[in-house]
């Protein structure tokens, strides 16, 4: 039996998932803002527009921290993955030397 890990590898990946869905929040609350402007560049009551800014900007943050913390989740379940497959790992060549 062999098991290879590579435990940087892993956190990299852990930290572009991280990194990904960051950038993409941020897209979206960027999106948002852009809307929020266009928005206000239209003849409507500022009553009007303040809420439906906020009702986007609100849908917006909710939507990047959703992504965050999907990625934060997905992050963590690879991590106990590789420190499962280290565990095996571990145990596997501990038996070998020990010539169990």
């Amino acid at each position: 039996m062999s098991v290879k890990i590579d435990v940087k590898a892993i956190e990299s990946e852990i930290d572009r998932i991280i990194e990904e869905a960051k950038a993409h929040a941020q897209k979206i609350i960027s999106d948002a803002r852009k809307k929020a402007k266009e928005i206000m560049s239209r003849p409507i009551p500022l009553e009007q527009y303040n809420e439906e800014a906020e009702k986007i900007k609100e849908k917006a943050r909710k939507k990047a921290e959703e992504i965050v913390k999907n990625a934060e989740k997905k992050a963590e379940e690879i991590k106990k993955k590789s420190n499962t497959r280290l565990n095996e790992a571990v145990d596997w060549l501990v038996k070998v030397v020990a010539g169990a």
